[in-house]
């Protein structure tokens, strides 16, 4: 799986460069999860393989504008306050805002979080071209997958590994808002769901 680890690196430098050490650790460690991933759920059919047309950088979206986009605490989550940032670099700027949410542990479950992160490069190809060849990707074993999904018609690609309980999903939206969602003692269908309550539509709308 060498060619999947380094095209994790290369998504793993842009949120690196985005979100700062803590991010780009959490990415680095779904390379980790790389040597695994799966069969069809059925509730995801497999990611686009159509690659993205080419499309001019451009400045990104106000951080201001996506944390409205960022999901309330649905019933016995909280959320903390959202974080949001816009950072400039020679040749493009990349904004990027996170949402952190939390379920206390009751019973037989443990604690659960869950951190959602919606990044704008601006159409920077380093965001798009590495993640097209993550989603086309399938590899299953005995501690876990990586697959090629798709989310509410965007590609995507999504990790479990099966003795952390830990799942990430990555969505590309317009072929250029990246939205990672990573969870902890919680099943892959459960974070879909948490997907499903960010505004993927609306998150589109902005790159018009």
């Amino acid at each position: 799986m060498r060619c999947h680890r380094i095209s994790t690196a290369l998504v793993a430098a842009f949120f690196l460069f985005a979100c700062g050490d803590d991010a780009g650790n959490r990415v680095a460690n779904v390379a980790d999860v790389g040597d695994t991933a799966p069969a069809d759920s059925g509730d995801a059919e497999p990611a686009d393989s159509a690659a993205p047309a080419a499309r001019t950088v451009v400045d990104p979206v106000s951080f201001n504008a996506l944390i409205p986009l960022l999901p309330a605490a649905p019933t016995d989550w909280t959320a903390a306050t959202p974080d949001g940032s816009t950072t400039s670099m020679p040749e493009y700027k990349v904004t990027f805002v996170t949402g952190q949410y939390s379920r206390a542990a009751a019973g037989d479950s443990p604690q659960a979080d869950v951190t959602i992160q919606i990044t704008d490069g601006g159409f920077a190809e380093m965001v798009a071209a590495p993640f097209q060849m993550m989603s086309m990707m399938s590899h299953e074993s005995t501690t876990g997958y990586q697959k090629g999904v798709t989310i509410a018609g965007n590609p995507a690609y999504e990790v479990w590994d099966n003795g952390s309980r830990r799942c990430e999903l990555h969505i590309l939206v317009a072929g250029r808002f990246l939205v990672h969602l990573q969870s902890s003692q919680i099943p892959p269908d459960e974070l879909r769901a948490w997907a499903d309550r960010i505004d993927l539509a609306g998150l589109a709308d902005l790159a018009d």
